[in-house]
């Protein structure tokens, strides 16, 4: 019977030093987290600095790069098509530097076509082709083909993007520099 005191006492000092350790344990964990967390923002902002010579243009059949023109790559065929219905009427030096269709996941869709990704060398090259891609509402006409145009942007990116857009909608807010929150 007097060794039960004992015990207890053993098995009480026993929980504190192990109820010690965890609170050091928690520490170091949310430090790993936080560190976690802003490796990850690092990586998204690098994610997005490479993408930010990249345009998105959906909608081009498959298969039009070679139509008539023999077994040519996407990059002959997307300088062709900004040369001919983008910039048609600004005497430009278009450079891309590469171009290439996302590659298909999973079963293929024949009835959307593949996304057609091109990186420009010149950031305002492909500012000009934004611009009237906005201009004719972020759509082109290729032999009666719809073709839109998107900014590239990690998926992170583009979920805050969207959220922020909810927001000034939910808010009724106006968008411009004089508010504030934007």
């Amino acid at each position: 019977m007097q060794k039960i005191p004992e015990q207890i006492k053993e098995v009480d000092q026993r929980v504190s030093d192990l109820k010690d350790r965890s609170l050091a344990w928690d520490k170091d964990i949310d430090s790993i987290k936080k560190k976690l967390l802003t490796s990850k923002n690092k990586i998204d902002e690098m994610e997005n600095y490479a993408r930010r010579l990249n345009l998105h243009f959906l909608g081009i059949p498959e298969e039009a790069e070679n139509v008539g023109r023999g077994r040519n790559s996407p990059l002959q065929f997307m300088e062709a098509l900004n040369k001919t219905h983008i910039l048609e009427s600004t005497p430009v030096d278009l450079t891309i530097m590469r171009a290439h269709r996302v590659p298909a996941q999973g079963i293929s869709n024949a009835k959307y076509p593949r996304t057609i990704i091109v990186s420009f060398a010149d950031y305002r090259i492909k500012e000009d082709i934004l611009t009237k891609a906005i201009q004719k509402r972020f759509f082109l006409l290729l032999d009666k083909t719809q073709i839109l145009v998107f900014f590239d942007m990690s998926a992170a990116a583009a979920h805050q993007r969207r959220d922020f857009i909810r927001l000034v909608n939910s808010k009724q807010l106006e968008r411009g520099f004089n508010n504030p929150v934007i």
